[in-house]
């Protein structure tokens, strides 16, 4: 990534309260957790500071609000790994979400049991400055309003590439899909009512000239103008896949900022996200991983 580039990372953030457990538990029971883990969290976040990790200049749009819960993760996100944060919600009485995640390390599975829901645009004002001297932005479905949208707009039309990154289908995405250049699905992002080469069309369809498809530790499929492709996806022994894919969309922008080829940016960022796999927390597998 270029000296005065920066990768802009637009939505949600959370705190994640990681508990890492042999058994789920049952209803009414007490657990106690082999290993417990306290960082930020939440889509955009992840990703701003996996680019961050990589060497890259990434910078922070997001809602945190005034609480004490909001200032910890904010000073976590910029005196810890140095990313500049926005806030959205800074005027506003929010409810900064904290998360509570079991993963279970016999399989890497997480279960995800989140407090409050994203603002809803309709209910909620979310402030958002112009956009400007960025390369590349990351959308992840959230925090998503009129205002935002045409601030997106006008950073596309200077030039910046827009990414999204494709969780699940959410409400209102139809009304921005056609600013989007790159969008990165996970197996559970489905076009209504359409199966998974009928939502790789309408994508199409709509203007979006490059869909990839992620399914976990399978390859991933890239659909580049309806000519498709795999990228393979390095196979680890998984401890924890909580945030894998915002790893990988992470390192993807800072890969394709940095001037490889999507393709490229795609099979690097895997490499990336699979390691991120090996260790217990969705930051800490750089220093830790030994690639």
């Amino acid at each position: 990534m270029g000296n005065n580039s920066t990768a802009i990372f637009l939505g949600r953030s959370t705190i994640d309260l990681t508990y890492q457990l042999e058994v789920f538990p049952t209803e009414d029971t007490k657990a106690y957790s082999q290993a417990f883990h306290l960082q930020c969290g939440g889509p955009a976040l992840n990703a701003a500071i996996t680019c961050k990790l990589l060497d890259g200049n990434a910078r922070l749009i997001s809602c945190f609000g005034p609480s004490q819960m909001a200032h910890f993760a904010r000073n976590i996100v910029e005196a810890q790994y140095a990313v500049p944060v926005e806030d959205m919600m800074a005027n506003q009485d929010y409810d900064f979400p904290v998360s509570s995640i079991l993963v279970n390390p016999a399989n890497a599975s997480r279960t995800i049991v989140n407090s409050t829901p994203p603002p809803k645009s309709q209910t909620t004002e979310l402030t958002i400055a112009p956009i400007q001297n960025c390369n590349l932005i990351l959308l992840d479905g959230h925090n998503i309003d009129s205002n935002v949208q045409h601030q997106i707009a006008q950073a596309k039309q200077q030039g910046a590439t827009i990414v999204m990154d494709g969780g699940s289908w959410k409400p209102g995405m139809e009304d921005y899909l056609e600013l989007i250049d790159i969008i990165i699905c996970s197996s559970r992002f489905f076009w209504p009512k359409c199966d998974r080469q009928g939502t790789i069309t309408q994508l199409h369809n709509i203007g979006i000239n490059t869909v990839a498809i992620t399914n976990n530790d399978r390859p991933i499929l890239l659909s580049t103008n309806g000519q498709t492709q795999t990228i393979p996806v390095p196979q680890v022994d998984a401890v924890d896949t909580l945030g894998a894919g915002d790893v990988l969309h992470g390192a993807f922008c800072f890969y394709l900022d940095r001037g490889e080829s999507i393709e490229r940016s795609l099979e690097l960022a895997a490499i990336d996200a699979s390691n991120s796999c090996r260790f217990l927390g969705t930051h800490t597998w750089q220093d830790r991983a030994n690639y």
